[in-house]
């Protein structure tokens, strides 16, 4: 993002007063990144390709690591990551595993029914 800056390619979001402005042009988050930036196809452009670049590198890197690039969601100790926690479907695969009169069991009481 610094090098798009320094060649003119990205210009960001200027904020201040009149001589001491700041262009914010990302934030970071823990594990999340906002790209922040004058309104302007330029800009749009910029962004395109620093993301094509971004991928075609993982994919590069997966590569030379022997490894497949992945995608959310994905499974993890028999759970999505990635999926949403409050859908039956999240639930299912670890509902799949379990004893087929239990699973029947709890799908009853979980629909309502008494068992």
């Amino acid at each position: 993002m610094n090098a798009l800056v320094e060649v003119g390619l990205f210009s960001g979001y200027k904020v201040g007063a009149n001589n001491n402005l700041v262009s914010i042009t990302h934030l970071q988050f823990a594990d999340d990144t906002l790209l922040i930036g004058d309104q302007s196809w330029a800009n749009i452009r910029a962004l395109k390709a620093l993301l094509l670049f971004h991928d075609s590198w993982l994919a590069e890197a997966a590569s030379v690591l022997n490894c497949k690039l992945g995608r959310a969601p994905f499974l993890y100790l028999g759970l999505p990551i990635g999926g949403d926690p409050r859908k039956l479907k999240f639930w299912q695969p670890l509902i799949d595993l379990l004893n087929p009169d239990y699973r029947v069991r709890r799908v009853k009481v979980y629909l309502g029914v008494v068992v």
